[in-house]
């Protein structure tokens, strides 16, 4: 009964986190993209803009954690608690 639940959590968890990750990557890629192609036509604040939007993705990433870590727990002691009951 806890297993799907335990699966759920962990990948609801994982999806939360990769896509904190991907959004503060494309955000950074975003910023060395503009470099690249037009250096001098960057505003005055473009860097700490950026960086305000990559710390919000990082924020959303580490929320994703709980959700993983419990989802992992419970997986772990569903696996500890199948091998304790097998002869």
């Amino acid at each position: 009964m806890r297993t799907p639940l335990a699966y759920i959590l962990l990948l609801v968890g994982l999806l939360i986190v990769l896509s904190g990750i991907g959004w503060a990557l494309f955000q950074l890629m975003g910023i060395y993209g503009a470099a690249l192609n037009d250096p001098l036509a960057q505003p005055a604040g473009a860097e700490a803009d950026v960086s305000r939007r990559m710390l919000l993705g990082v924020a959303v990433g580490t929320s994703g954690i709980i959700p993983f870590l419990v989802g992992l727990q419970l997986l772990r002691r569903a696996h500890r608690r199948a091998r304790s009951t097998q002869p």
